[in-house]
Order: C-alpha cells, then sequence, then structure tokens
C-alpha cells in the first residue's frame, strides 16, 4: 500500500444533485410520511385507500403502511373484542355458581341476542 496525499477526485465522484432534505428511518428501513386529512370517515378512507394501493405495482423490498390513528383504532377494536370475551366469561362462571349447573346460565345467556336485537317483537 502506497503512502502519501490521495487527491478525493481519484476517489470518489463529488457533484451536486437534488435531493430530499430528510431521510427518516422506522426500525432501520428508509421511509417516506405522507399525510392527509380525510374527508369521510376514516374506515372508509383506509378500505379505498387499500383498493387503490392494491393496484399499484410495488418494487422487490417496498410496501406500504397505515400510520396515525388508524393502528390504534384496530388495536382498540382488538382490546374490546377480548374484553367481551372475557365479561362473557366471567358471566357464565358467576352464572354457573349461582344456579349450580350449567343449564339455566345457558339458556340465560343463550337470550342475549334475542335482548339485544328486541326480542323478536314487532313495535306497535
Amino acid at each position: 500500500m502506497a503512502s502519501g496525499w490521495v487527491a478525493l477526485s481519484d476517489v470518489v465522484d463529488v457533484r451536486m444533485v437534488t435531493g430530499p432534505n430528510v431521510i427518516r428511518h422506522l426500525n432501520g428501513l428508509r421511509t417516506i410520511e405522507i399525510l392527509a386529512t380525510p374527508t369521510a370517515t376514516l374506515g372508509h378512507v383506509i378500505s379505498a385507500s387499500k383498493k387503490a394501493l392494491a393496484t399499484l405495482p410495488l418494487p422487490v423490498g417496498y410496501e406500504v403502511k397505515f400510520g396515525g390513528l388508524y393502528p390504534q383504532l384496530e388495536g382498540a377494536a382488538l382490546n374490546v373484542g377480548v374484553a367481551a370475551v372475557v365479561a362473557l366469561a366471567l358471566m357464565l362462571g358467576i352464572l354457573t355458581l349461582q344456579f349450580d349447573g350449567l343449564l339455566v346460565p345457558g339458556l340465560l345467556l343463550l337470550q342475549m341476542p334475542l335482548a339485544f336485537s328486541g326480542g323478536g317483537q314487532k313495535a306497535t
């Protein structure tokens, strides 16, 4: 290996080009943020966006992810579902202990969908 000074132009090609002023990274991957204010409900906008983006051919290694409020709403919906299942299991457990068996609690819990829908009676 030779010792001494080496001109920078012998090692690299330096030139001015235009580019982004900031390159953001998320989990080690380059990211681009596209901000928008929806004019319809968030669920409708997300589903329409996913449908439109499904036809867009992306190069290998590229992906589209939705951020902002949407992932939080998905997580909240999942948490509500888990809480409902736990609540029904607790109700079944308490009713089973109260009525000494599963017959009466089963009948009571099977009537819940009818109660939520109004019992199937017509309004007069």
